[in-house]
């Protein structure tokens, strides 16, 4: 990993430990009930609590619904803060592990397209040396 990209990742880390509004926060701000966003999820009302106060984790499709239907971003869903009195930071230390490999990922594919790009301007610049050579 480059060193940019660990100061990235630390950087993307300390952004996860600032308050960001939970999912609690943002449902009661629109004044939508658990049962509502359950029904949408396709899970029980009891399940949704769960994901609510962080003891289940948010799998991106239930993320995504979540993001459209409480007017935020994907990001803001899946980069929750811990609920207060949550038993489960695993499932936190999950999410910022998921987030580091999708940015591993991410960067592997930009050195991929830079090589490519890279290569087919080396081949233009030959190119265009042999057709000033004729």
């Amino acid at each position: 990993m480059t060193l940019e990209l660990q100061a990235n990742v630390c950087r993307t880390a300390e952004n996860l430990l600032e308050h960001k509004p939970s999912l609690r926060e943002l449902r009661q701000q629109l004044n939508i009930s658990q049962r509502y966003l359950a029904g949408k999820l396709g899970i029980s009302q009891r399940a949704y609590s769960n994901l609510e106060n962080g003891h289940t984790r948010i799998t991106e499709y239930k993320a995504a619904v979540l993001a459209r239907e409480l007017n935020t971003s994907l990001d803001a869903i899946l980069n929750q803060t811990p609920p207060a009195g949550s038993s489960s930071p695993e499932v936190h230390i999950d999410l910022l592990r998921q987030r580091l490999r999708q940015y591993e990922k991410l960067l592997q594919s930009l050195e991929s397209q830079l090589q490519l790009k890279t290569q087919i301007i080396q081949n233009l610049i030959v190119g265009r040396e042999i057709e000033n050579k004729l």
